[in-house]
């Protein structure tokens, strides 16, 4: 992601704090939290299984990658903005409480809108296209990827404040024999 859309993804918090929309502005700063955890967690995953965060490499990662990539896909159209997803309702907010204020504010609320959504369709693009037939034409072919690890149980033995019984499903230093 470049420095340039994280200042445009920013603008509409801006923006609703300039043109009178706390609320709104609010909304869409947890809107947008929740959404690009998601997208990172997404990232993260495809990190791991196919060693690389570039994204013309990533061709094919949600074809191939069924699971990350339905969670991928649900985050990059909820930042594009496409009703009914939480983006939408916020961005709709926030370019409500600008019109209210100026339609030149609405004018560029529209435009930082519409670069969010181009630029995630276009990142949904890269990581939906086929593999190519050639492993040479820039991916490895389908099922050379070692693969998104399965998910592990969260080790609870160092989150809790006193040590609970330990279930095994986890290396804990305070596991008890037996």
């Amino acid at each position: 992601m470049t420095f340039e859309l994280i200042l445009v993804l920013a603008a509409f918090m801006v923006l609703a704090a300039g043109s009178g929309g706390i609320a709104a502005g609010t909304t869409q700063l947890a809107a947008h939290a929740a959404t690009k955890s998601g997208l990172f967690l997404a990232a993260g995953a495809w990190l791991t299984a196919l060693g690389t965060k570039h994204l013309p490499a990533l061709r094919g990662a949600a074809r191939t990658h069924r699971l990350v990539g339905t969670a991928f896909a649900v985050g990059a159209l909820t930042l594009a903005g496409l009703p009914p997803l939480s983006l939408w309702a916020a961005k709709d907010e926030v370019l409500a409480s600008a019109y209210a204020e100026s339609t030149g504010l609405y004018a560029v609320g529209l435009a930082a809108a519409a670069v969010a959504a181009v630029y995630s369709i276009k990142a949904l693009w890269y990581v939906t296209r086929p593999l190519p037939d050639d492993p040479e034409a820039g991916t490895t072919p389908s099922g050379t990827a070692p693969g998104v690890p399965p998910a592990r149980p969260l080790p609870r033995c160092s989150l809790s404040p006193s040590p609970p019984p330990c279930w095994g499903c986890w290396p804990c230093p305070d596991r008890r024999p037996g």
